[in-house]
């Protein structure tokens, strides 16, 4: 009787030439093994590297995610007023919104009430603010002002999301609880240079008028 055949003839093996004695079912079985092995390392990198990634990198739990610094995106909206809203860059506007809609109107810097500093004053409306993060006012015929907020430090703010409107900004007590398509932040800090120093915040920098940065968090 032949290697790899039983007594009735039949074969269940197949020897391996030259090897006669090690048997092609063995080969399947060891395969398993090492593809078991891989499988065994392929789960300890899988949970190995995401907490390399979260120590290294900060992450954390959904709780941490919360406590995120905010943004400050700009805004566009519509200036609906009769008159012209002739403004120049450094010049301060307040504005009101009202049933034709949002009504610009000069306005001293240090004034009671939110108001934006004018950036530049563009002729056409349909013309560029420039790379940065300028809010614009918009006035069908007559041009466009990209603006800035004008925070003060320590002080906290209700500020709209993308899709708010420029009236939307306002004081705000630091424990106020947000309005709908808002959020409430905190102006950690404010300097007439390209950046601030702002451990724990976000920076939020502007060139036109002139070099103004922000350091803005979470108010609560």
């Amino acid at each position: 009787m032949t290697p790899g055949q039983r007594g009735d003839g039949s074969r269940d093996v197949e020897p391996i030439e030259g090897r006669p004695w090690i048997s092609r079912m063995s080969t399947p079985s060891s395969r398993v093994k090492r593809i078991i092995a891989v499988i065994g390392a392929l789960a300890i990198i899988g949970v190995a590297v995401p907490l390399f990634i979260s120590l290294f990198t900060g992450g954390g739990s959904d709780d941490d995610a919360a406590q995120a610094p905010s943004s400050l995106p700009p805004v566009t909206s519509v200036a609906r007023s009769a008159e012209p809203m002739y403004s120049s860059p450094g010049e301060c506007v307040s504005l009101t919104a009202t049933d034709r809609g949002i009504t610009p109107q000069k306005s001293s810097c240090t004034a009671a009430g939110f108001t934006f500093i004018v950036a530049s004053a563009l002729q056409q409306a349909s013309d560029d603010c420039g790379v940065g993060q300028y809010s614009q006012l918009t006035q069908p015929g007559f041009g466009k002002l990209c603006i800035v907020p004008n925070f003060s430090a320590g002080e906290c703010y209700s500020v709209p999301s993308a899709t708010g409107t420029l009236v939307d900004f306002r004081a705000a007590p630091c424990n106020a609880a947000a309005a709908d398509r808002t959020q409430v932040i905190r102006v950690q800090g404010r300097a007439p240079a390209a950046t601030i120093d702002c451990p724990g915040g976000q920076v939020v920098s502007f060139a036109k008028p002139s070099a103004l940065s922000y350091c803005i968090a979470p108010a609560t």
